[in-house]
C-alpha cells in the first residue's frame, strides 16, 4: 500500500491560513457569541452585540429576539463552515481537477460577508441618526439628549469594533491573497505535458520478386 505525500510546494498557504481564520470565527461565535461590533447606550440601558454570525440586543434587561435574523446568522455559520472545509481541501489538493471550483466557491464568501456587514453598519448609523437626532459613530462616543416634559437627560452612546472584527478583516484579505496566489504561483507551477508528436509515415520496403526461367531467357 503506497501513501502519496503532499507536495509542499503546491500547497496554498494563504488558502490554508484563511481556512483556519474562518474556522476560528465560527468557533468564537459558537462558544462565546463573539460580536464584531458593539453599541451601548447609557449605563447598560441598551446594548447590542452584532456580527454576521450572531445578534444580541438587550434593552433595559430585556433581550430582543428577531426570528428572521436568527435564521440569517445560522445560514451564515453554515456557509462559513462550508467555506472553511472547501478552502482546506483546495489548499492541500491544488493539483486536483476540482480544486479551482472549490476556491472559486469559497474565497468570495468571507469577502462579500465582510463588505455587506460594513455597508449595513454605515447605513444603520445614518438611519439611527435621522431617528434619534444624534450621531452614532461606527467607533467612538456621542451624546443622546432625551427630554420628557421639563426633564432632560444626556445619555452617552459608545460604539466600537472588537478584535474579532479585525480577525474578519484578516480573513477577507487572506481570501483575496489565496486567489492571487493560485493565479500567480499555483497554476503556473502545474507540470505541462510534452507536445504530442504525430507518427511519421514509413514506407514499406520493396520486395524483389524472384527471377523465373522466362525472365532469365529474355536476358
Amino acid at each position: 500500500m503506497s501513501i502519496k505525500l503532499i507536495n509542499l510546494k503546491m500547497v496554498s498557504w494563504p488558502g490554508l491560513a484563511c481556512a483556519v481564520t474562518i474556522s476560528t470565527l465560527v468557533l468564537l461565535s459558537l462558544l462565546y457569541a463573539s460580536p464584531w461590533w458593539q453599541v451601548e447606550v447609557g449605563d447598560n440601558a441598551a446594548r447590542a452585540n452584532i456580527s454576521p454570525l450572531d445578534y444580541n440586543v438587550d434593552i433595559i434587561g430585556t433581550s430582543i429576539e428577531i426570528p428572521i435574523i436568527w435564521f440569517i446568522t445560522l445560514i451564515s455559520k453554515l456557509m462559513f463552515v462550508a467555506c472553511a472545509v472547501a478552502l482546506f481541501i483546495y489548499s492541500v489538493a491544488t493539483q486536483k481537477s476540482y480544486s479551482k471550483d472549490l476556491l472559486n466557491f469559497a474565497y468570495k464568501k468571507p469577502l462579500i460577508t465582510f463588505i455587506f456587514f460594513v455597508v449595513t453598519l454605515v447605513g444603520a448609523s445614518y438611519v439611527a441618526q435621522s431617528f434619534i437626532g444624534a450621531s452614532v459613530p461606527l467607533s467612538g462616543t456621542s451624546t443622546l439628549n432625551i427630554s420628557v416634559g421639563e426633564i432632560t437627560a444626556d445619555m452617552p452612546i459608545s460604539t466600537g469594533f472588537t478584535w474579532v472584527f479585525w480577525l474578519a478583516v484578516a480573513t477577507a484579505v487572506l481570501a483575496i491573497v489565496a486567489k492571487i496566489y493560485d493565479w500567480k504561483i499555483i497554476r503556473p507551477a502545474f507540470p505541462t505535458a510534452p507536445p504530442v508528436q504525430e507518427p511519421r509515415e514509413t514506407k514499406a520496403p520493396e520486395i524483389k520478386k524472384p527471377e523465373t526461367k522466362k525472365s532469365r531467357k529474355k536476358k
